[in-house]
């Protein structure tokens, strides 16, 4: 089971996510994502600190938001933050971890995004 909250402060949106990011849950992370960037919202900060289990197929639905908006005019950003060491683990063995800069806190992910 998978659970978001969606927060916004100044132009960051962040996702807070808490639970397991698998292959099961990856489409409701996906739904949201490609909703913020249907809204135009392309500033984003997930939040993975409460997460409990991520597997790479989890994590397929960054790669398609990296992709949908690869090419928006003004850019997009996508950082991630207060990642626990086996979802940090995750992100080096798939490589995402040189796609979606991390942050340790919140606070310094919101200042970057």
């Amino acid at each position: 089971m998978l659970n978001s909250t969606i927060a916004k402060e100044g132009s960051a949106n962040i996702i807070h996510l808490e639970g397991e990011l698998s292959a099961i849950t990856a489409e409701e992370l996906g739904k949201l994502l490609m909703g913020l960037v249907d809204e135009g919202r392309h500033r984003i900060v997930l939040d993975l600190g409460a997460l409990t289990y991520v597997s790479s197929d989890g994590l397929k639905p960054l790669l398609e938001w990296r992709e949908k908006t690869r090419k928006l005019e003004g850019g997009a950003r996508l950082v991630v933050c207060c990642l626990q060491q086996f979802v940090k683990t995750v992100f080096e063995v798939t490589g995402l971890s040189s796609a979606f800069p991390a942050y340790d806190t919140l606070e310094a992910a919101i200042d970057e995004v």
